[in-house]
């Protein structure tokens, strides 16, 4: 059965090119309104992604923060003898945070970039 000369096995080939179609239109929309900002408003999405860094190394300076208060019990509980065991410890314990953020980044970055529906300027 034939409708507007659409045959039953290219049904779902027209589907998809029209979701397709409405996918591309709305991505271009979405890339033309990013691109079409006035001076000031390009002003104004600079402050906003200016905002957005110091929000993000904001709340990365927090995890250190929350560290630093507890290493002493931390390395109390490891055992260290002297004190250049402690401090040893304590360097240890603030690298190793330091390098779980490195790995922690370089895998969520390209999972964000792969499954974040964000519009790029």
């Amino acid at each position: 059965m034939s409708t507007n000369g659409v045959t039953g096995s290219n049904v779902s080939q027209v589907i998809t090119a029209e979701l397709s179609s409405d996918d591309t239109r709305e991505r271009s929309a979405r890339r033309l309104a990013f691109t079409s900002l006035t001076r000031s408003d390009k002003g104004v999405r600079f402050f906003l992604d200016l905002f957005i860094v110091y929000v993000s190394v904001i709340i990365d300076f927090m995890g250190y923060t929350l560290l630093a208060p507890l290493l002493s019990t931390i390395v109390d509980q490891l055992g260290s003898g002297g004190f250049s065991d402690d401090a040893f410890a304590a360097s240890w314990l603030m690298a190793m945070y330091g390098l779980g953020q490195f790995i922690s980044v370089m895998i969520m970055g390209p999972l964000s970039d792969r499954f974040c529906d964000c519009v790029t300027a």
